[in-house]
Parts: C-alpha cells; sequence; structure tokens
C-alpha cells in the first residue's frame, strides 16, 4: 500500500468542523463513564510492567487523575 497516512488524515481533519468531538469527549462532559481507563491509563500500566517510559502518555493519564 502506497498511501501517503498523513495527507489523508490532515484531510480528514480539516473537513471536520470547529465543534466537532470525540465520543470520549461527549461521554466524559455528560458525567458517563468513558473509554478513558482502556485507552490511557492501561497503555500507561502496560509501559510500568514492561519497564518503558512513555513520557507524553503519562502526563495525559496524570492531568485525566491517573495515579
Amino acid at each position: 500500500m502506497n498511501t501517503d497516512l498523513i495527507r489523508e488524515n490532515l484531510a480528514i481533519l480539516s473537513g471536520l468542523t470547529p465543534n466537532t468531538t470525540t465520543s470520549m469527549q461527549k461521554d466524559m462532559a455528560a458525567g458517563k463513564t468513558s473509554e478513558i481507563d482502556e485507552l490511557i491509563y492501561d497503555v500507561v500500566r502496560i509501559a510500568d510492567n514492561c519497564g518503558i517510559e512513555l513520557s507524553n502518555y503519562r502526563k495525559i493519564a496524570t492531568y485525566f487523575g491517573y495515579k
């Protein structure tokens, strides 16, 4: 496959409206449970167990309350 993924994703993003949000953002704003544990916290836990440093993921996880 010879697809330029960056160009393709930028084209998708440029077509979104400024008020577009993800389902996780909508769930969190409504006080519902979200996929944050599986999508962010689990990645940090797995990295910790494997001895891998993921500083950006950790910053995001900490921002959202990961301890």
